[in-house]
C-alpha cells in the first residue's frame, strides 16, 4: 500500500431498517418495508491519503448473510402482522469524501434480498388459529435497492447547508400471487448549526 493509505478488513455486525409511508393521497399502499434484523458479512474500509484540497476519501464495502429479515407483503395479513420474515444477503457501499471544512460528499448503494421459505397457498388464513400457524409469511423473495447521496456545504464555522436524494427499487416475487414492484424517491434540504 502507498504511504497515507490504511485499510481495514473484518467482520461486521449490520442493522438495517428502511420503512416508507404511504406516498401518494388516498391510497395506503407503502412503496417499501424491509430489515435486517441479524446480519453478518466480511467488510473493508479502505482510506486513501489526502490529495490537495480532498481531505478524506474512504471507500467501504459490506456483504453481508441475513439471517433473520423482514420485508412488506401486500397478501399476508394476520393480526396486525403485513410482513414477511426470512434469511437472504445485502451488499453495501459507500463512497466518502470530504473537502476540509468547506464541503463533504457521499454516495452509496444498499441491496437487499430476502427469501421467504414457508407460506401458505391459497389458504384462508382468516380461518386458522394464529396461535397454530407455521409460516413465515407469503412465499417467494423481496428485494430493496437504495441509491443515495448526500451534500454538504459550510456556510459558515457553525452554519452548513445539507441536501439528501435518495432512491429506492422495490422488487417482491411470489410464489402464489402477483407480484409487486415500487419506485419512489426522497429528498431533503436542511441547514445545520452546531454548537
Amino acid at each position: 500500500m502507498s504511504k497515507g493509505t490504511e485499510m481495514e478488513f473484518g467482520i461486521f455486525q449490520h442493522f438495517n431498517y428502511y420503512d416508507s409511508q404511504p406516498v401518494k393521497d388516498s391510497t395506503s399502499l407503502v412503496p417499501y418495508r424491509i430489515s435486517e434484523a441479524a446480519s453478518v458479512g466480511p467488510g473493508i474500509i479502505y482510506r486513501f491519503p489526502q490529495v490537495g484540497n480532498l481531505t478524506k476519501l474512504e471507500q467501504r464495502i459490506f456483504v453481508d448473510g441475513i439471517l433473520l429479515g423482514g420485508s412488506l407483503t401486500y397478501y399476508y395479513n394476520v393480526i396486525d402482522r403485513d410482513y414477511n420474515m426470512g434469511s437472504g444477503y445485502s451488499v453495501k457501499a459507500v463512497s466518502l469524501m470530504d473537502f476540509g471544512k468547506v464541503a463533504s460528499f457521499q454516495i452509496g448503494a444498499d441491496y437487499y434480498r430476502i427469501f421467504t421459505w414457508k407460506g401458505y397457498e391459497g389458504k384462508d388464513l382468516a380461518t386458522t388459529d394464529p396461535l397454530y400457524l407455521n409460516d413465515q409469511g407469503d412465499q417467494g423473495n423481496a428485494s430493496l435497492l437504495v441509491v443515495n447521496a448526500h451534500f454538504g456545504l459550510a456556510l459558515s464555522n457553525r452554519l452548513k447547508l445539507d441536501f439528501n436524494v435518495s432512491i429506492y427499487w422495490r422488487n417482491t416475487y411470489y410464489s402464489y400471487h402477483d407480484d409487486v414492484r415500487s419506485k419512489t424517491f426522497d429528498l431533503s434540504l436542511g441547514l445545520q448549526y452546531q454548537f
